[in-house]
């Protein structure tokens, strides 16, 4: 019993605190594209604050532009339990590596975020990247990292289920559009040599579809910064 009893606080002690990641959700987002300026606020409206199921397409014709991820810094940010994220294939390095939290609603389980393009600024400095899920190994789930030389961001994605993701964040999967079986992430890194502060009350990003492979047409849910305590 006494053994045992030692074995146990033995266990306790080697495991690693409950780790957090705190997460500041964009407050502002403006929606262009074909559509009118009522289909524009409501698409907009979907991609603000936390992840909640509600998504507007994105594609090569149609961008979103989203941010105030830092200008209320007065109201809360979300609090994230790290198994929670880890359950969708997130490390603990990578939320330590990366400084860009989304995720999309998608209808198969594809590699990753679908293809897409990526403006971020401090309106000091700026820096573009593009992604592609059909460039990365099918086989290695999670682990869907962008080699572009010429691209300044980093990026990592994977696919979940979408019982996964409505558990992570508490969501009412009747809410979830039926179309969506899966729910993909993506982590995007913003370099300090880009000279771009993720953490200013002036960055905010651009993200839009892009013409490569054959998943080129997002559907973002939410957006949000890491914020690296």
């Amino acid at each position: 019993m006494r053994r045992a009893l030692f074995s146990a606080i033995l266990l306790l002690l080697c495991v690693p605190a409950f780790a957090q990641v705190n997460i500041a959700w964009a407050h502002g987002a403006i929606s262009q594209g074909p559509v009118d300026a009522k289909a524009r606020a409501a698409r907009a409206a979907a991609i603000v604050g936390a992840p909640d199921s509600r998504t507007a397409g994105a594609s090569a014709s149609n961008f979103l532009y989203v941010f105030w991820f830092n200008f209320f810094k007065s109201k809360p940010t979300t609090a994230i339990p790290y198994t929670c994220l880890g359950d969708l294939g997130m490390t603990d390095q990578d939320l330590h590596d990366y400084d860009i939290i989304a995720f999309e609603g998608n209808s198969r389980a594809t590699k990753g975020w679908e293809s897409s393009l990526w403006f971020v600024t401090d309106t000091v400095h700026a820096a573009a990247g593009s992604f592609s899920g059909d460039t990365c190994d099918p086989n290695k789930q999670h682990q869907c990292v962008n080699a572009s030389p010429s691209s300044p961001l980093k990026f990592k994605s994977g696919t979940v289920t979408k019982e996964k993701f409505a558990q992570c964040f508490n969501l009412d999967l009747a809410n979830w559009p039926e179309k969506y079986l899966h729910a993909s992430w993506v982590l995007i890194d913003v370099p300090a040599e880009t000279g771009v502060d993720v953490d200013s009350k002036d960055f905010r990003l651009w993200v839009s579809g892009a013409q490569i492979g054959s998943n080129r047409t997002p559907d973002p849910d939410a957006f949000g910064v890491i914020r690296h305590q």
